[in-house]
């Protein structure tokens, strides 16, 4: 008698609730009866449980904090109890969402859950990622219930992997956030065998890495330097052809680079160049990487070679972006950079054919270029290019190209609302901005 008493009121309690009176279901003593009822959930009858379920979903709403966790928990294992005693019960949306997770995940097993997590990923569709991120999370809940550990940490870390490539798809910090945590506590509890506690550093060192990338934090860097080496060295044994070797080599050679460890970077990057498939967008990123370490150990150490081999890497890159439509996003970045390196060339040999190539990089880039910010740079890159061309050769059509492209900028920069934005972009062509002053310098021979 007791219970049905218990049950009439909280009932009245959720009628009250929908027509308004919010305090309803947050009184202490309709609180202290659902919470005597909960503790008889397994043997609690359809109608018991249903009336329960909705008193809990109501109560999340209005509560907060440890409360919200405690009554969603809750209504979540009252309504699949209600949708196990009567498959036609209605549920709310989002549980009728979760509850279709949860019964896909008592399907899974970690082969199977891997595979949802990877289809997801490559398909880079949000709404497959939040599923997958569903049904493990579903998967992890019954892996605890069931007592086993193993499986659990291997869904929490396919949830982690999931969220940092939702992270890369949405631009959201906060997925990468839930990356981090999930795939920190899936490596402190990590399975006994190398090639698996490999895998998940390396997921944990990308997670790292990204947030470094959108953050800047120092500390995310060397977290990141510290789980890639570790994945890259229990990894060895796999090979170049395993694509679990390949990810996270590549992103160690990011992490390197970034860090300023430019000749690791570059002998991890050559390697990963022997396996890419040549002209793959694949390819063409790591050259692009690769050029930045040959170019940097230039500037450190003016090594000849090191020059030679940015050269050779921006001019694979530049090509595949040319050819290669998953790489054609990096056309610009590209051809700019090789325009630096070839007048860094000119600089050193003198040779006019080097200013020849990069004014033809840099005008073919501009004829298909239309964002604002990488035809500035490029802009950049023209005068100076032609500035020199014209040191080189007296040609004073040359000076003319160079004080064209000035004022090109000079417009852009004028008509741009951020002040600093304006200010660089000024400063970045420097004696070229003032056409009078630049055409009374007499043209000389050789480097500027």
């Amino acid at each position: 008698m007791q219970e049905l008493n218990r049950l009439t009121a909280l009932r009245r309690r959720i009628i009250q609730y929908e027509q308004g009176a919010r305090d309803a279901v947050t009184d202490p003593t309709a609180v202290s009866d659902a919470e005597e009822l909960l503790a008889q959930a397994p043997q609690l009858d359809l109608e018991a449980a249903a009336v329960l379920a909705w008193f809990y979903w109501y109560l999340r709403r209005e509560v907060t904090e440890r409360a919200h966790e405690e009554a969603t928990g809750a209504a979540v294992r009252l309504f699949f109890r209600v949708r196990d005693l009567d498959p036609d019960a209605v549920l709310p949306p989002l549980m009728e969402q979760q509850y279709a997770a949860r019964a896909a995940a008592r399907e899974l097993d970690t082969a199977l859950a891997a595979a949802l997590a990877r289809d997801a990923s490559h398909r880079r569709d949000p709404d497959a990622m939040y599923w997958a991120i569903a049904v493990l999370t579903e998967a992890e809940t019954l892996a605890v219930e069931a007592g086993a550990h193993a499986d659990r940490v291997v869904y929490r870390c396919l949830r982690g992997h999931q969220l940092c490539a939702l992270y890369e798809v949405l631009g959201r910090a906060e997925d990468l956030d839930r990356a981090v945590a999930d795939l920190s506590n899936a490596v402190l509890h990590a399975p006994d065998d190398p090639a698996t506690a490999a895998v998940m550093h390396g997921y944990l060192g990308r997670a790292y890495l990204r947030r470094h990338q959108l953050q800047g934090r120092p500390e995310d860097l060397e977290a990141a330097l510290a789980e890639l080496r570790q994945a890259h060295l229990g990894l060895a044994p796999l090979g170049p052809d395993d694509p679990e070797w390949l990810v996270p080599t590549q992103n160690l050679g990011a992490a390197l680079l970034l860090a300023g460890h430019h000749e690791e970077a570059a002998a991890v990057l050559r390697r990963l160049l022997a396996v890419h498939p040549q002209d793959s967008p694949e390819a063409a990123q790591t050259h692009h990487m690769l050029a930045g370490a040959c170019r940097a150990l230039y500037l450190g150490h003016h090594r000849r070679q090191d020059l030679d081999d940015c050269v050779l890497s921006l001019r694979a890159a530049y090509g595949t972006s040319l050819s290669a439509p998953g790489a054609a996003g990096m056309g610009a970045e590209v051809a700019q950079l090789l325009a630096a390196a070839l007048l860094d060339l000119y600089r050193v040999d003198g040779e006019g054919r080097y200013l020849e190539e990069a004014a033809r990089t840099v005008r073919e880039c501009l004829e298909r270029e239309d964002r604002t910010g990488a035809r500035m740079r490029l802009l950049v890159r023209r005068s100076e290019v032609h500035y020199a061309a014209y040191h080189h050769t007296g040609d004073r059509d040359e000076l003319d190209a160079a004080i064209g492209a000035a004022d090109e900028i000079l417009l852009e920069a004028a008509a741009d609302a951020d002040a600093s934005r304006s200010v660089h972009w000024e400063s970045a062509i420097g004696p070229i901005a003032g056409a009078g002053a630049v055409r009374e310098v007499p043209p000389g021979a050789g480097s500027e």
